[in-house]
């Protein structure tokens, strides 16, 4: 979902002696490439371990649209969307099939901006059935990730959208597994697949 760059402030020392500066840069660098990896992959996780509650749940369709509200407490996600195909081949939220955090005049505007903006841009055709994906991109000038599932009731296909919710990820999350202090060895920044930065101190990466 995002890349992050490390840097060194301060270089550690690794007790090996004769290595050339070249190797032991090199050491560096691979040591800064798996930290990144790792603290992206607890991030994910944090991602997937929300979704799934959602995307795995047995419920019956009609039961789990009913307990929408109530499925997504303690869950990190702004909205999520509900949608089955309408008689004209295009899809549309089902009845109930919407819940956000976002309330009254403002949950019902995003709602009519997502599906006129951002679900023709949704790969949902392409989806291998209880298959998650995501997409993170720049709708309005603004970031976005959405996941998505198809699944099925009673042979009928059915998808469910998740809008994640980015302000906690960034706010929350993100100085979790990547704080900086003035004594710190490591830096951060949080980029996504087009470089740009959401979120840390700016360097340029060699």
């Amino acid at each position: 979902i995002f890349a992050v760059l490390a840097a060194a402030v301060a270089l550690a020392y690794y007790g090996y002696s004769f290595v050339s500066e070249e190797a032991s840069r090199g050491r560096e660098q691979q040591l800064m490439r798996d930290l990144a990896e790792e603290k992206v992959l607890g991030i994910e996780t944090a991602i997937l371990r929300d979704d799934q509650k959602l995307f795995s749940s047995t419920l019956p369709l009609d039961q789990f649209i009913e307990k929408l509200p109530e499925l997504t407490v303690g869950v990190q996600v702004k909205s999520v969307f509900v949608l089955d195909e309408q008689a004209d081949g295009r899809l549309n939220v089902m009845p109930d099939g919407y819940h956000s955090t976002r309330v009254g005049k403002e949950g019902a505007t995003f709602r009519e901006w997502f599906l006129k903006v951002v679900l023709p841009d949704l790969p949902l055709a392409k989806l291998t059935p209880d298959v998650r994906d995501h997409m993170h991109a720049i709708w309005d000038d603004k970031p976005y990730l959405f996941s998505f599932v198809k699944k099925a009731s009673a042979d009928k296909a059915y998808y469910i959208v998740i809008e994640e919710d980015l302000a906690y990820l960034i706010n929350y999350q993100f100085p979790t597994y990547f704080p900086y202090f003035d004594s710190s060895q490591l830096i951060y920044q949080v980029i996504d697949s087009d470089g740009g930065v959401h979120y840390g101190v700016p360097f340029v990466p060699e």
